[in-house]
Order: C-alpha cells, then sequence, then structure tokens
C-alpha cells in the first residue's frame, strides 16, 4: 500500500503536503525456472477523482543472486471520465512500459532503478505537451524481515509539472513506504 502526499487539493497554496490518494497492489510471482519469472498484477489507485485499476504482467530474469532485470507492461484504466483536448467526456486511460534494473546490496538493503515509458491512450496531453511522457524512479528498500520492507524513493518526472498555470516544468516525486509480503 502506498500514499501520495502530492499537494493537489489546495492547488500547491500554503501547505507543503496533503493526503489525496492511496494504491493497493497485489502480485503473484510464477516461477518458470531458476532464472525467470512471470508476475501477474493489479494494483488499484483511490484518489478524490475516482478509481484506477492497473493490470499489468512483469517478466523477470534473475543475472545473478544479486543482479534482476525486468520489463512490465500495465495498462492504467480509469473508471471515471475527464474532458479530453476536444471537450469530451472520456477515460485518460495509458500504456505503460516499465524497465527495472534490482540489485542486492547486502541482506538488508536493496537497490533498485526504475524507468518507466508512459503513452495517453485517448486525446490527451501530458504537461510536456506530448501524448507520452518518461519517468525515472531510484528506491533503496531496507529488508526488516522476510515481509516487512520499507523504502525511500526519488523519482524524476520529467517536465510533466505544473505551478501556478506554469506547465511542462521540470517535476520530482519523493515517496516513503512499507511493502508488506502476504
Amino acid at each position: 500500500m502506498e500514499s501520495n502526499t502530492w499537494n493537489t487539493i489546495h492547488d500547491n497554496k500554503k501547505e507543503n503536503a496533503a493526503l489525496n490518494d492511496v494504491q493497493v497492489e497485489v502480485n503473484y510471482a510464477i516461477k518458470l525456472d531458476d532464472q525467470w519469472t512471470v508476475r501477474p498484477g493489479m494494483l488499484t489507485h483511490f484518489s478524490s477523482n475516482g478509481t484506477r485499476y492497473g493490470p499489468y504482467v512483469k517478466l523477470s530474469w534473475d543475472a545473478t543472486k544479486d543482479l534482476n532485470f525486468g520489463i512490465r507492461y500495465r495498462y492504467d484504466w480509469k473508471a471515471y471520465r475527464q474532458q479530453d483536448l476536444s471537450g469530451d467526456m472520456s477515460r485518460d486511460n495509458v500504456h505503460r512500459w516499465d524497465g527495472y534494473v534490482t540489485y542486492h546490496i547486502n541482506s538488508d538493503f536493496t537497490f533498485a532503478w526504475q524507468t518507466t515509458l508512459y503513452s495517453k491512450q485517448n486525446d490527451y496531453r501530458y504537461a510536456n505537451h506530448k501524448k507520452w511522457a518518461t519517468e525515472n524512479a531510484f528506491v533503496l528498500q531496507y529488508h526488516m524481515t522476510p515481509d516487512i520492507t520499507p523504502y525511500i524513493e526519488y523519482d524524476y518526472l520529467d517536465r510533466q509539472g505544473v505551478y501556478n498555470g506554469r506547465d511542462n516544468l521540470s517535476e520530482n516525486s519523493y515517496r516513503i513506504g512499507v511493502a508488506f509480503k502476504l
């Protein structure tokens, strides 16, 4: 489970943060052999706008016992409609491709890099004025127990930022969370 402190509730004025969304992710690992794993999953994102569902499939390869590479396709489907560039009410759905490199530093810490390419399906644009956008995330995880993993994350969201009526601005995101293995 993850929550976001991006303050869109008060238009980023007078407050540094406001809790405005939560997401929950479930997945299941299917080992193909000693090195390859397929992981189907679902991310559900709850926000003040409505609910977004993100079914996905991830393929990963353990190059060594400490180094893993992965690719994932996810389709983000919004259960709600928003006004598009033509003025019509439609769903701002997104195709998403992710690449991963994960390195186990030692038994307690893991570092991960995730690069993402987003592509709008319908008549929408990102704040960079394009139908596509990129993102790079850097994550440090601490393996507190086999089932509980706190993490910190820094994301560079390219030029998707919007502030005081300006767009196409460089944007960063910071997250602190805990992953639970059930």
